[in-house]
């Protein structure tokens, strides 16, 4: 028995625009904090520190760092913003609002 719609043909949209690119704000702005702030935090780490050598010195690694972490706490508070202003569209109802909280069938299942 074939189905009309074949299983490679079948798509499902997991995260919306908006989701995607918060999650790309914060992957992009953690590694950036971390490859610029592990070697002002390990500064004895000889490998760690050739890294300023490739982005231009300790100079611009803080600027960097800076702006990056400026970056995450915007995109942190966009997402606040976002999944609050779920609430009222889903009639404060926070199960159908946010539906990515453990619930108990989540338990039984793991």
């Amino acid at each position: 028995m074939t189905s009309t719609l074949d299983s490679a043909q079948r798509q499902f949209t997991r995260l919306s625009l908006n989701q995607r690119i918060q999650h790309w704000l914060m992957i992009a702005s953690f590694s950036i904090l971390a490859i610029t702030g592990l070697p002002m935090r390990f500064p004895e780490t000889q490998w760690l520190g050739a890294i300023y050598g490739l982005i231009g010195g300790i100079a611009a690694a803080r600027v960097i760092h800076r702006v990056a972490a400026v970056i995450m706490i915007l995109d942190g508070l966009i997402h606040l913003v976002y999944i609050f202003r779920l609430l009222p569209q889903h009639g404060w109802r926070v199960r159908e609002a946010w539906p990515m909280i453990p619930n108990m069938k989540d338990a039984r299942d793991w």
